[in-house]
């Protein structure tokens, strides 16, 4: 029997702060996740971690994702967002991602945030701005 789960707030809410996780729209997300290369993580598997320079963007489709800082619980994800979206700004992660189950993401490299850029600046602007100008 391993260690008990931290605990996580009900199933079919996501509480993950503003400054990793950006709600979108369905019609953005699908945009994104055109760009992007589709990655599958199973329960346990750490997505991006606390700290690191980040080297891209992940498009949380679904599963539930854990985010840790400073090694406690900070939130939870359930899809329909944008993680990590220090990518476009040059930041370190603030925070650790772990999936919970089976997540699907669509993965932004380098190379695909540039195109974005190029493609639509206005979504990379969305994308880049401090969480309260969101």
């Amino acid at each position: 029997m391993g260690a008990p789960e931290p605990p996580y707030p009900p199933a079919g809410t996501s509480s993950a702060p503003r400054d990793i996780a950006i709600p979108l729209p369905e019609e953005i997300l699908t945009l994104l996740e055109t760009l992007g290369l589709e990655q599958v993580f199973k329960r346990g598997q750490i997505i991006f971690y606390e700290g690191h320079f980040p080297l891209g963007l992940y498009v949380h489709r679904s599963g539930l994702v854990a985010l840790f800082r400073g090694g406690s619980v900070s939130g939870t994800s359930l899809g329909g967002c944008a993680l990590l979206p220090q990518a476009l700004r040059g930041e370190r992660s603030p925070m650790t991602a772990r999936a919970q189950g089976d997540v699907r993401v669509a993965f932004l490299g380098r190379t695909a945030l540039h195109r974005l850029e190029t493609e639509r600046p206005d979504v990379a602007a969305l994308l880049r701005a401090e969480p309260t100008a969101r």
